[in-house]
């Protein structure tokens, strides 16, 4: 694919496509697997089909209505999953006597490599023939998630782009808050905290987030922020071999500030352990000024007041990153019916569907993002910043590995930090203490 961005951070960052979108997959190994056929009246594309995808995904279950039109014979029900319960059981479930057929993941290298040793999936290489991704894929990307026996396990559809704040408009400017510039970038770290201060003055909540969100998105851009080029090596400290500390003095910093926003109130002490429902009432009923989550949000999210989106303020140097991370389509190794998987699949990525009203970031180039997103300003406003020759882009599901640190840093730094029961040296000691008993335990 051409006019690819250079990464600007190694192994950490994806690949740009400035035409539109990013583009990605991903692999793990199983055996051979049916062709791809688009015959709308042939028996190959018939009998049922049990997908599961993130339940904001609307538009996979009104194309699945329109592909069953087409294909009479196709009968698809559309179900619910996320991604801590792959993280947490998805190998198991794809080599299962009750595997769905298709699944929704956001692509993380780690997890992926313990699919393909698991032989948990079926390639996917004649969706991609099929469809024509090698074109609009991004070589980095391809190359990426193209397994050890050359070929390939995910099938891309859209892309995630987190932490993103949402802000109240008219609430922040009756509060007196600076909003960021049209970069949807705060200045300093010091205009964002006295922008809170403001909001926080005013009776409201300066920012409602959940526990999985502050621990899983915000650490890993604040970490990204403050490391700078360090970073780099923190990325992969889970690899033998690689010294990167999370006890690094920049990481320290990054857990500093945000217990700085836990005491100073921009964070209720309370709200870590609230769901996404609870924060995003609490958004949009004019109680939280700002709401933390990711572009998920606007194709499937209309309160009553107008919003926008900024990027959390850079810690360091560096302009504040735009984490991304690429969602795709697997077919689980005991799937039922893989080719009407395959079939499916490859209807949900062309270009004619995906411009039929995809309302999120593409994971492809070359298509009309106003017929993309619907003309969502926020949703093509957040798709121009990823894509962007001037962004500071990095891979977010890559950057705190493996899922022992993860659940390190939800289940004790967290809390630890709330309720301050660990200082950021302790926190950091933590996260450095449980990566080092993975890689002793993982050779």
């Amino acid at each position: 694919m051409s006019n690819v961005k250079p990464v600007r951070r190694g192994r950490a960052l994806l690949s740009v496509a400035l035409a539109a979108g990013l583009a990605l997959g991903g692999c793990s190994a199983a055996g051979s697997s049916p062709s791809v056929t688009s015959s709308s009246s042939g028996s190959e594309v018939s009998g049922n089909l049990d997908v599961r995808v993130y339940a904001d995904w609307p538009f996979v279950k009104a194309n699945a209505e329109a592909f069953m039109k087409e294909h009479q014979d196709a009968h698809i029900t559309v179900g619910a999953i996320d991604n801590d319960t792959l993280r947490q059981s998805g190998g198991r479930m794809f080599t299962s006597n009750d595997a769905p057929d298709v699944v929704s993941y956001t692509v993380a290298q780690d997890l992926f490599g313990q699919w393909t040793k698991a032989n948990a999936l079926q390639p996917v290489d004649d969706v991609w023939k099929a469809g024509g991704l090698d074109a609009v894929t991004s070589d980095s990307v391809s190359t990426l998630v193209t397994a050890a026996d050359g070929q390939k396990y995910a099938v891309p559809l859209g892309l995630t782009i987190a932490p993103v704040l949402f802000y109240n408009k008219a609430l922040w400017e009756k509060a007196g808050a600076t909003a960021p510039g049209s970069n949807h970038q705060f200045a300093s770290l010091d205009e964002f905290n006295q922008a809170l201060a403001k909001v926080k003055a005013s009776g409201a909540t300066p920012m409602a987030v959940t526990g999985g969100t502050l621990s899983q998105l915000i650490f890993n851009s604040t970490f990204a922020s403050s490391c700078g080029a360090s970073y780099d090596s923190i990325v992969e400290n889970y690899k033998q071999g690689n010294n990167g500390s999370y006890s690094d003095p920049c990481i320290v910093k990054a857990l500093s500030t945000f217990q700085d926003w836990i005491k100073n109130g921009y964070i209720e002490e309370g709200m870590p352990s609230q769901t996404q429902q609870t924060t995003q009432a609490l958004f949009e009923n004019g109680k939280a000024g700002s709401w933390v989550q990711g572009s998920w949000t606007p194709p499937v999210f209309e309160p009553s007041f107008e919003y926008d989106w900024a990027l959390l303020p850079s810690l360091g140097s560096d302009q504040s990153p735009i984490a991304v991370a690429p969602d795709s389509f697997l077919i689980p190794a005991k799937a039922k019916n893989p080719t009407l998987a395959k079939a499916f699949i490859q209807y949900m990525v062309s270009k004619s569907t995906l411009e039929a009203g995809m309302g999120r970031v593409p994971a492809q180039s070359g298509l009309d993002m106003t017929k993309v997103t619907k003309g969502n300003a926020i949703e093509a406003s957040l798709s121009d910043a990823a894509t962007s020759s001037s962004s500071n882009v990095i891979a977010i599901w890559d950057t705190v590995a493996p899922a022992t640190v993860l659940t390190a840093l939800q289940s004790d730094v967290v809390p630890g930090l709330v309720n301050g029961s660990m200082t950021p040296e302790q926190a950091a000691a933590h996260l450095q203490s449980t990566l080092e008993q993975y890689k002793a335990a993982n050779g």
